[in-house]
């Protein structure tokens, strides 16, 4: 188990730093001038807290120490949809209605989720009584 959470952990690392993009990228006033720099001191900036929300809802779906590899291969999945969040939230320049907007469609998917997974859990969970 050990040796399948490093490697899906260093297809993860991988994948998150050189296959999706800076969401700060998108941004729509940027300039000759703060094109180079900016997206970057942006990203430096959130990295701490994004990565804190990233792991925070991996939580939700996933039971520490469980299962290794599934964590690791969820925070993965959750990283890159969380990026595209931003990058949605960063192409509309962060203005008010398209960001919560966006945020309330994203929140339902999370329940959306959240339904299936118990729905699923239970499903198992009664199958095991017979």
């Amino acid at each position: 188990m050990f040796k399948l959470y490093t490697l899906i952990a260093g297809i993860s690392v991988i994948i998150r730093q050189f296959f999706i993009d800076n969401p700060y990228e998108s941004l729509p006033f940027l300039t000759q001038e703060t094109e180079l720099w900016l997206p970057e001191v942006l990203n430096w900036a959130t990295e701490g807290a994004f990565h804190l929300i990233t792991f925070a809802m991996v939580g939700i779906f996933y039971r520490s120490r469980s299962c290794p590899p599934l964590g690791s291969l969820l925070y993965l999945l959750f990283y890159w949809a969380n990026t595209g969040v931003l990058t949605l939230m960063c192409k509309a320049s962060f203005s008010v209605v398209p960001v919560v907007l966006i945020i309330i469609v994203y929140i339902g998917v999370i329940i959306g989720f959240i339904v299936l997974k118990n729905w699923i859990a239970d499903k198992i969970e009664y199958s095991n009584r017979f």
